[in-house]
This record gives structure tokens, sequence and C-alpha cells, in this order.
């Protein structure tokens, strides 16, 4: 060793990393309409996982949804996107056929609350006519991540654009073969 060389491999005393689990995977439809047809999940998470899921809004524009924003016949909603844009999501069948159930009558407050009062003072835009409390997206992605075995509700947008991207090149490839016939 005149010259400073090592004689061992240095690099055998290095270990491998594990691999980090894929967070930005998309659920599998399958996973997806488990999880939005569970009869144990409370209709609040169900109505809410269904309209992400359809709408493939994110999930602090939906949370932030009040009942006045909501336009039932139209299955539509007006939110405010990151970045401030204010946007129009759309919803389908299984959304509609939830929200009325999910609101009871309620005609102002938030869409998705509590299930118990606010214990703390909230402003009252946070709060619905009988003082429960906006839902928070922490507690929102602790239920779901509960529910999924771990996964995010980001996974459940990624899932839904994922989904939807299938769907439309299933389609064209359907036209396309048509078209050729």
């Amino acid at each position: 060793m005149q010259q400073g060389w090592t004689t061992a491999d240095p690099s055998r005393m290095l270990k491998r990393r594990k691999p980090r689990p894929d967070r930005a995977r998309a659920l599998s439809c399958t996973e997806v309409e488990q999880l939005l047809t569970r009869e144990d999940i409370s209709l609040r998470e169900r109505t809410l996982w269904r309209m992400l899921y359809e709408t493939a809004a994110r999930s602090a524009e939906v949370l932030a949804l009040n009942v006045e924003d909501l336009d039932l016949p139209n299955r539509q909603a007006k939110v405010r996107r990151k970045g401030g844009a204010v946007d129009i999501i759309i919803w389908q069948t299984g959304t509609a056929r939830l929200l009325p159930r999910l609101l009871k009558g309620r005609k102002s407050g938030p869409v998705f609350v509590t299930e118990r009062k606010a214990r703390v003072q909230l402003p009252a835009v946070d709060l619905d006519p009988s003082g429960r409390a906006r839902l928070s997206y922490q507690q929102a992605a602790a239920l779901f991540s509960e529910a999924s075995g771990g996964a995010t509700l980001h996974q459940l947008r990624h899932s839904a654009l994922t989904h939807e991207r299938w769907d439309r090149n299933t389609a064209e490839r359907g036209r396309d073969l048509i078209l050729r016939t």
C-alpha cells in the first residue's frame, strides 16, 4: 500500500437501500370500486371519496365546498382551484345519489362536516347550522388511509385521472377499428 491504494473492495460494506413504497401508484378500478361500495364505511366518507373519484378534483377543493356551491340538479359545483381560479366540477350518478342523503335537507354550511359539534371557536363559514365543523384534510386523509390499507387521497385522484385516460384510449381504439372496417 505504498501509493494509498486499497486492496479490498470498499463497496462490499455498502448496503442496498430498501425500495420506498410507491405512493404515486394508481389504485386499480377494482380497488376503487370496492372502497366506494363498502357498507362499513360511513355515508360521509363514501360520498366524499366518490365525489373525489368522479370529479378528479383535489381533496382541498372538495372539502372546501359549501352546500350553497352545489347545483344538485345539474350535478356540478363551483370550486376554487389551486392559485385561486374558480372552476366547475361535474359528478356522476353515484355522487348524485349520495349527496341528498348526506345533506339531509341542509341549505347552508360545509358539505362535509365532522360527526360532532366543534369544541373550539371556528369561523362561521366552517360551521354548519347545527355547529358541526368542516371536515379537515388531515382527518379525511387518515380515514381514507385506514380504510384503503395505506393509500392516499392523492392516489385516489391519480387513479381517477389514470382510469379516465384508459377509458378514453380504449374508446379511441374502438373508434379507429370501426372506421377501418
